[in-house]
């Protein structure tokens, strides 16, 4: 299963309206363009030692190396590189 809207709202930043509203083909702006491509960097890095179908749970899920934060969590904050990438390349 892929990422809800809700959940892929808070990992982009933006509203799950503007989201929704490039699903209906919307055009998408230059720096919303860049966060969803640093997101997907991210997914792809993530997917190398999560299965796809296990992202969703392990985004919601506290863990340890955050602080019992939730990785999602870390990433509203802002914090996707490197401490998140280097987080997941060792504990994920």
């Amino acid at each position: 299963a892929g990422l809800s809207i809700k959940l892929f709202s808070r990992l982009t930043g933006f509203s799950e309206r503007a989201i929704a509203s490039w699903e209906a083909g919307e055009p998408v702006s230059e720096p919303a363009r860049r966060r969803l491509l640093e997101i997907e960097r991210f997914r792809t890095r993530l997917a190398e030692v999560v299965k796809a179908d296990r992202i969703p749970a392990w985004l919601e899920t506290p863990h340890p190396a955050f602080d019992g934060l939730k990785p999602v969590e870390v990433i509203e904050r802002g914090e996707i590189d490197p401490e998140l990438d280097y987080v997941v390349a060792r504990t994920a």
